[in-house]
């Protein structure tokens, strides 16, 4: 596979489709309303291509933050990348991950069956209070600032220059 994929195109060459797609680690997809949930990423239609890896490794030993998340999804080649990053707030997580339609939980947990089901605190820092980072409440659908002492954090890494 290619180190990145531009926009709109999935990994295996083909137009993105008009829905999400649930993308399998043998990087084939399945519509988004397949009931399997042992896939490993998210299409969505816009070419966003969002990992359901988050805050563990394989054998249960949780990172410490998102970055160490993120670092461990590029390190195991998911799908054949290694130019995963940590999503945006605006251009990805509340766009495609948190849902407005719902809460508790603010997410479509057939997408995401891994989510945190409670919220998560994010690496990225606020500006003006490097002290604290954002946080997402998946009970309510909420984002605010949150000090970053507090526990827990999620991640929706998509792939990086998308």
């Amino acid at each position: 596979m290619q180190d990145r994929i531009p926009l709109n195109i999935r990994a295996d060459g083909w137009q993105a489709s008009a829905a999400p797609l649930k993308v399998l680690a043998d990087g084939s997809q399945i519509p988004a309303d397949d009931p399997r949930t042992d896939h490993v990423a998210v299409l969505f239609p816009d070419g966003w291509l969002v990992s359901t890896r988050l805050t563990a490794a394989d054998d249960g030993t949780e990172y410490d933050d998102s970055d160490d998340a993120v670092e461990a999804v590029k390190q195991e080649r998911l799908l054949g990348f290694s130019d995963w990053i940590n999503a945006p707030l605006d251009e990805v997580l509340l766009r495609h991950v948190i849902r407005h339609d719902r809460f508790s939980p603010a997410v479509d947990t057939n997408l995401f069956p891994n989510f945190p089901k409670s919220g998560w605190i994010r690496s990225d820092v606020i500006v003006g209070s490097s002290a604290s980072a954002w946080s997402v409440d998946v009970d309510l659908g909420l984002v605010y600032g949150h000090p970053r002492s507090g526990n827990g954090f999620g991640l929706a890494c998509r792939r990086a220059g998308q």
